[in-house]
């Protein structure tokens, strides 16, 4: 099973979305790109106009999930990155996400960047124990999408 970690993303949610687009960790040989709600190409101004819409205040202004898999695990580059795409449509179904696969670190991990904010201009409740949003729900829901 995947271990999984999220943490808030301060600054600039542009700055996120180039480093886990960033070749030398995703580059030509191993890179896998996906998206929700966003084009992978235009995810920052995307990102942007939401925040801007709803006039999102606050510095939390993105969400990095790491979704690692252990090296011994049979998975492809692929599997990883739909198993990291049908856990955003899952639990993030109304936000914003770019998802990327790298393989930098002798192990299969996705790299996933959410908007803090939803298509509604609701922000992710970043509690632990929040039944659908909290980080017990994201290990749950990766756990069982990868283990079908």
């Amino acid at each position: 099973m995947p271990v999984t970690k999220r943490q808030a993303h301060y600054g600039s949610p542009k700055e996120l979305i180039n480093y886990i687009l960033d070749e030398k960790h995703n580059g030509e040989k191993a890179g896998v790109v996906s998206s929700i709600n966003c084009n992978v190409e235009t995810a920052f101004q995307e990102f942007r106009d939401i925040q801007n819409k709803y006039k999102m205040g606050g510095t939390r202004v993105a969400y990095h999930i790491i979704q690692s898999f252990s090296p011994l695990d049979d998975i492809t580059k692929e599997e990883a990155n739909e198993i990291g795409k049908k856990l955003c449509e899952e639990l993030y179904s109304n936000y914003q996400c770019v998802i990327s696969t790298h393989i930098d670190k002798g192990h299969i991990h996705n790299h996933i960047c959410l908007n803090a904010i939803n298509l509604d201009g609701i922000k992710l409740e970043d509690r632990l124990a929040n039944e659908k949003e909290g980080l017990y729900a994201l290990s749950d829901t990766s756990d069982r999408i990868a283990g079908e």
